[in-house]
């Protein structure tokens, strides 16, 4: 029960699932709320049991809640821990604009979650401030790793909790391959990339902001033009580049992350211009990507529109024509070729060549869809404008032919322009495959 005689440093805190009540000045109680589903049971069981293995297997490792006794038989189910000074977000004051600072707090977390992934397999995959408690050493602090809850063991693979299309971590901090649920193969790469965020949000210094996605590079979030006058600001954001890279296999593994990170610490000098240059490739490198993921979701978004509307047309063929063999065939090949879709759209994405999408031909009649880039010079740089031809010919006439050129969606018949309009489109086909059946 809570100590009424001083309650000056006493209260309790919510959490996401749980409530913190702090007994006295050195001890917390964590307790499981009342209406909780299993889930979040099973996790709080799960922190617990991660805890007591840390202190029986790991006394070593300093920076670790320490949990002191439970009872999961209780209703509700709690343990006691130690109590910390406060989350990692009350010292942005210590550490806006001040990359030393920065790197002393968090190079021993970095060092504790390798500790664990190489020698116990343990991924924390919950990495934010909120997590990161902090404990008065003398006149500095200390950050501690807190809230296990989806900590995972990579030999709990059979048992794993989350839900399979349940994505894990805080949003803002959570690595691109966890946003749609459950990743197969699990390692260090995810908690990699949240510490490449944590990097930033301490360094920026500004609570509940930090970069969207692995958009570390636009002018709006760039920690170099917004203390430009640092010189080590550079170096840290070339961590922070290689931590947040958006794919798991080119991030930093945790030998390459410590030994940048104690870089920065040492007394030699650095070659700013050195550390500056590859930096802007990282930047580069990173633009370059978004835009070709852009341009990917663009073409998909502008494929499967066109793709959805012939179905459609076919459907409402095969309802009028159901015994027609010619139609039937035409469709089946039709959706065969939807199969490959996704590869033929990366090819085309990745390496500016013309790809064809489907190609279905019968006696007179042929349904041919490709993609065709057109690379013209535009202001001060180059743009590459993309095309999308859908074509429809009866016997050797070109009936039809849907075409995307940076104006909006548009169609060409009988050489004239139109805006696109779904409707008018499978009208077209529905006509073109009725003459067909007619001369079947």
């Amino acid at each position: 029960m809570m100590n009424k005689k001083n309650n000056k440093n006493l209260g309790t805190k919510r959490g996401g699932s749980g409530n913190v009540i702090f007994l006295d000045e050195k001890t917390a109680k964590k307790m499981l709320r009342g209406k909780t589903n299993i889930e979040k049971r099973n996790r709080f069981q799960k922190e617990i049991e991660v805890l007591l293995c840390l202190k029986d297997e790991y006394p070593d490792i300093n920076n670790v809640t320490k949990i002191y006794d439970y009872d999961l038989i209780m209703k509700p189910p709690w343990f006691t821990m130690k109590k910390y000074d406060g989350n990692s977000s009350d010292l942005l004051p210590r550490t806006r604009g001040n990359v030393i600072k920065t790197t002393e707090l968090m190079l021993p977390i970095v060092k504790s979650l390798a500790k664990l992934s190489s020698c116990f397999s343990l991924y924390h995959r919950d990495l934010k401030p909120e997590n990161l408690l902090y404990e008065k050493v003398g006149d500095e602090v200390k950050l501690i790793l807190a809230d296990f809850g989806c900590a995972i063991f990579k030999s709990d693979d059979e048992g794993r909790i989350t839900d399979e299309f349940r994505a894990v971590g805080a949003m803002a901090y959570r690595a691109p391959e966890y946003h749609h649920g459950r990743v197969k193969n699990i390692n260090e790469k995810g908690d990699i990339f949240s510490i490449g965020k944590l990097l930033w949000y301490f360094v920026n210094g500004v609570k509940n902001e930090v970069f969207p996605y692995t958009l570390w590079f636009p002018e709006e979030y760039s920690i170099v033009v917004r203390f430009p006058e640092n010189p080590l600001i550079t170096k840290i954001s070339l961590i922070i580049a290689n931590a947040t890279h958006h794919d798991p296999a080119s991030r930093l593994n945790y030998e390459n992350l410590i030994a940048m990170l104690e870089e920065i610490l040492k007394d030699n000098p650095i070659t700013i211009q050195q550390e500056y240059t590859k930096l802007q490739v990282e930047e580069s490198e990173a633009k370059e990507l978004l835009y070709l993921q852009n341009k990917q979701v663009y073409l998909m978004n502008f494929v499967y529109t066109v793709f959805n509307d012939i179905k459609l047309a076919f459907h409402n063929i095969i309802t009028n024509y159901p015994k027609s063999r010619t139609v039937l065939d035409m469709y089946n090949e039709f959706t065969s070729a939807t199969f490959n879709l996704q590869n033929r759209i990366d090819l085309f994405v990745k390496n500016d060549i013309n790809v064809p999408l489907f190609d279905i031909s019968l006696p007179n009649l042929k349904l041919h869809c490709r993609l065709d880039n057109q690379k013209q010079q535009i202001s001060e740089g180059k743009e590459i404008l993309y095309n999308s031809y859908i074509w429809l010919y009866l016997g050797s006439k070109h009936l039809y032919c849907f075409t995307e050129d940076g104006k909006g969606l548009q169609m060409i018949f009988d050489n004239n322009f139109f805006t696109y309009d779904k409707e008018k489109f499978y009208t077209m086909l529905e006509w073109a495959l009725c003459e067909k059946v007619k001369k079947c």
